[in-house]
């Protein structure tokens, strides 16, 4: 008879050199030896509309992906502090939203932008000067309220976090947001600065965060920390508060 070598290939089924991956769908057939993640969440759109109120900083292009992740439409709001910064701001605004676009096909963020310089003179001059910051995210709040309500949208968004600046206690949060009846949610409320750089490297936001745009020179040498609510609400009867939203929402106009 014929005599042959039979050699026998060992199968591991626990720890496979390689793992094939078959999807068998009702018209095809796909083979497949890697799974690449993706960034995950919910279609765009499915879940509403949302005001954010977008900076060039590294903080809330990193809150609008997240909302956007979850299903959201986003609407960008940004407050140009001009004479106090310059049209820096502006162009990294643009630069932030054409970068969260990427992610955002077949339902691209609307840009609306609001002078918002003359609001901060009137704070500035009529209520005390360390109350600056706190009167200025308190009148972003109303403004973009009223923006929400205006587009059909169900909520704002800020990229706060509570102590990532001196402006950001928790008591100032809580006060700036009196007045306003609508969610204001702050997905990075509890994220450090090192964790959320990291998402913003991740998107590719971060590099256009860091150019330098001057900043802001409205902000006070000292400004509150501990801000309560009736001194808040002092602060906004002395600048008449109402009369200088009204005023700013006025000029409200797209960049689309």
């Amino acid at each position: 008879g014929v005599v042959r070598n039979v050699v026998l290939a060992p199968v591991d089924l626990t720890n496979p050199d390689l793992t094939i991956f078959v999807e068998v769908r009702e018209d095809d057939t796909y083979i497949f030896h890697e799974k690449i993640k993706g960034p995950g969440g919910l279609p765009l759109g499915t879940q509403g509309k949302v005001v954010v109120l977008l900076s060039s900083g590294i903080d809330s292009p990193v809150a609008a992906y997240l909302m956007m992740k979850r299903g959201c439409e986003v609407v960008a709001l940004h407050c140009n502090n001009d004479p106090f910064s310059g049209p820096k701001v502006t162009e990294n605004f643009n630069l932030l939203v054409d970068q969260l676009n990427i992610y955002a096909k077949g339902t691209p963020i609307k840009r609306r932008v609001i002078d918002y310089g003359e609001y901060l003179t009137v704070a500035k001059e009529k209520a005390p000067e360390k109350m600056t910051c706190v009167l200025c995210k308190s009148g972003m709040y109303r403004i973009a309220e009223k923006l929400a309500l205006k587009l059909g949208a169900d909520a704002i968004v800020d990229g706060s976090s509570v102590g990532q600046v001196a402006s950001q206690t928790l008591s100032n949060i809580l006060a700036t947001r009196y007045g306003v009846d609508m969610p204001i949610l702050s997905p990075l409320i509890g994220l450090d600065k090192e964790e959320i750089t990291e998402i913003a490297k991740k998107i590719g936001t971060f590099e256009i965060s860091k150019i330098d745009d001057g900043g802001c020179s409205a902000v006070p040498r000292y400004p509150e920390t501990r801000a309560d609510l009736e001194r808040v609400k002092k602060a906004c009867e002395d600048m008449n508060q109402d009369v200088e939203i009204e005023k700013a929402f006025e000029n409200i106009r797209k960049l689309d």
